[in-house]
């Protein structure tokens, strides 16, 4: 934190009318940053449609890859709503965390490899026709040293690196011993581990204190962006990749008391997210953000 000559803490810091966006103690360590800024104004509005049992989705081309159930995928319409073929099996697991890689498997194929953390980092191709899937390869994830029980709930790409995000304790639920847990695992440098698997080299993890129940997640402008809320208040939050610290808070208590389940990026100014609707389905949401500092406002899309 950096604070005034009377010891107040500042919000903001500037040096010749320039914004200062970062600080450093004498050790380097970052004491201050206004990185956030750009994205605390914005408007929310509900989308006119909702996925069916959705758990976590991901966004490419217009489209929404959702996980509707255990193993399940649908491709839909992310304008609309429209189901673009039935749902297929496929072994996504639960689907926390749903993310599309930038990798293809084929040129010709319309969606990247879409990843999940299950059993380490699975990849998933999904047909053209938007009707099957399949597993084409994984990676084994090399354990934190300690917090060795951690599960990872989130994940996302950054430069050819792979951020996870967890619980030290193997679930969401509040204990006095129960941490969250980020890392960073090398992509690009797989350990070959002679049994025709795979394992990336862990580069580092950061613990932070608690909060609940991360369903969806996606790296974006180099934060970890995750959504939060079960029991308690829903909030869409985006974490420093390296400290782990929330960057952004978004509540959205007023737009949804239901449980969060996922989050995606459409462009670099819309963010999709969805919270439980109408049983078991999601009820999804639009966050805009408005780099005119002109204020937050709200609206509905429904109808």
């Amino acid at each position: 934190m950096i604070y005034s000559i009377s010891g107040q803490s500042l919000a903001k810091a500037y040096s010749t009318r320039e914004e200062i966006n970062e600080a450093y103690d004498a050790n380097g360590n970052v004491v201050f940053s206004g990185e956030g800024d750009k994205y605390k104004n914005y408007t929310v509005q509900m989308m006119p449609y909702t996925t069916p049992c959705g758990q976590d989705f991901a966004h490419y081309g217009g489209k929404l890859a959702a996980c509707t159930a255990d193993n399940y995928l649908r491709v839909l319409d992310a304008e609309n709503g429209t189901r673009l073929a039935e749902a297929f099996g496929v072994s996504v697991g639960h689907a926390n965390s749903l993310v599309f890689s930038d990798e293809f498997y084929d040129e010709s194929d319309t969606f990247p490899l879409l990843c999940g953390t299950i059993g380490g980092l699975s990849y998933f191709r999904i047909a053209n026709t938007f009707d099957s899937g399949e597993l084409v390869k994984s990676y084994k994830l090399e354990k934190p040293p300690v917090d060795t029980s951690t599960a990872w709930y989130g994940l996302g790409f950054d430069s050819g690196f792979l951020y996870t995000i967890g619980y030290t304790s193997g679930s969401y639920q509040a204990s006095a011993n129960n941490f969250i847990l980020l890392a960073k695992y090398d992509l690009q440098n797989p350990v070959d581990n002679g049994d025709g698997t795979f394992t990336l080299p862990l580069l580092y993890t950061k613990r932070r204190e608690w909060f609940e129940c991360i369903q969806g997640s996606e790296v974006h402008d180099g934060y970890m962006w995750v959504t939060s809320g079960f029991t308690s208040p829903g909030h869409v939050y985006a974490l420093d990749l390296t400290t782990a610290e929330i960057v952004v808070d978004i509540p959205v208590a007023e737009y949804t008391t239901l449980e969060m389940e996922a989050i995606t990026w459409v462009d670099d100014s819309t963010l999709l997210f969805s919270s439980k609707n109408q049983g078991s389905n999601n009820g999804i949401f639009k966050i805009t953000f408005n780099n005119d500092y002109s204020g937050k406002t709200t609206s509905s899309l429904s109808g």
